[in-house]
Formats: structure tokens, sequence, C-alpha cells
């Protein structure tokens, strides 16, 4: 199912078809390696969890992670969503929002062109009213990404769920409803 469609990218929901593209890129150390869940090496059991995970939210009506394909070939290129079970501040109307891109698409602009249908849909859809994100330390295009999408820079923190990376401390960004609606300009 397409959830959003922009010049040059296409939001939809996971399908099995995408785990040979899923597992090459987040089998890629330079992709993987910033991401706080996804295991490394990511094998073929890992995409159909993931999958199982993925399609369980869609049938239940809350669908939070997509696929951004490229809107020519709809083949998969990352993933982009909204987790509101992973932070504590969940009960508080607060999304966080993850993402990653296969290593042949970055520095092209897919990434932010798939960020603003998602906002739009977290914000609209989901009814949260403030968006977070963290960055390992060291993931300076990530944190340039968040500052351009609008996010304000809250500072260093201890991570609330410790992946499989085990950083001692991570940016931490903000996004909230009211700055996003105020914004114009994205790219």
């Amino acid at each position: 199912m397409i959830v959003a469609e922009t010049a040059r990218v296409r939001l939809r929901y996971f399908e099995e078809r995408d785990f040979e593209d899923e597992i090459a890129y987040l089998n890629d150390w330079d992709v993987n390696g910033p991401l706080v869940v996804p295991p490394f090496p990511f094998e073929h059991k890992d995409a159909v969890k993931f999958y199982a995970k993925m399609k369980q939210a869609y049938e239940a009506g809350r669908p939070e992670f997509f696929v951004v394909a490229a809107r020519e070939t709809d083949r998969l290129m990352g993933a982009i969503g909204i987790h509101g079970e992973h932070t504590l501040a969940a009960r508080d109307h607060v999304g966080e929002v993850g993402y990653w891109l296969g290593k042949p698409f970055w520095g092209q602009g897919f990434m932010c062109e798939a960020m603003v249908p998602m906002i739009d849909y977290a914000f609209a859809r989901l009814g949260y009213t403030h968006l977070v994100a963290t960055t390992n330390t060291d993931n300076v295009p990530s944190q340039k990404f968040l500052k351009k999408m609008g996010f304000d820079y809250l500072g260093l923190q201890t991570p609330l769920k410790r992946g499989t990376r085990g950083t001692e401390q991570v940016t931490s960004w903000q996004l909230s409803a009211v700055r996003h609606a105020q914004r114009k300009k994205y790219v």
C-alpha cells in the first residue's frame, strides 16, 4: 500500500520482495553502524522477523514504518518510521523518528523528500505533538539532516534504549507540530 509520493520517492508498506535490497543495504556497516536496532550482520531471518512485525502493525491499522522506494522503479532505497512504543514519552504524544538509506542513494536528497510526508503523517494521522530523534555523536550527516528538517538540537543524553551498538551518549533532537506548521520550506 502506498502511503505518500513525492516527485522521486514513494513511501509504502514493506513487502517480502524488499528482503533482498534490505539485506544488502543493512549489511553495509556504513549504513547499519550508526543505527541502534538492526543487528549486524543483517540476515534473511532478520528481514522476515522485521516484516512480520510491520505486517502486524499494518493489519492493526497503525502503520508506523515504511519503505522509502524510488518512485520510478518502486525498489527499496531505505526505510523511515515513527515509533511511539520505544520512548518513555510515548504516552505524552511524542514519537521517535528512525530512518536509514542505502549508500547508493546518499547525498541526493531522497531522505529529505521522504521525511516531509513522514512528519506530516506523524502529526496529522498518528496524533503526535512532538517528534524526537537521536544520533550517535559522530554521525554528523544525520545531525545536519535533522537540522535541515527543522529539528532543534537539545544536547547530549544517555540513550533510553540500548541497541546493538551500546553507545554511551547520543545527540538529542526535537520537532514540535507547531514549529513544523510554521516552516515554509524544507529543502
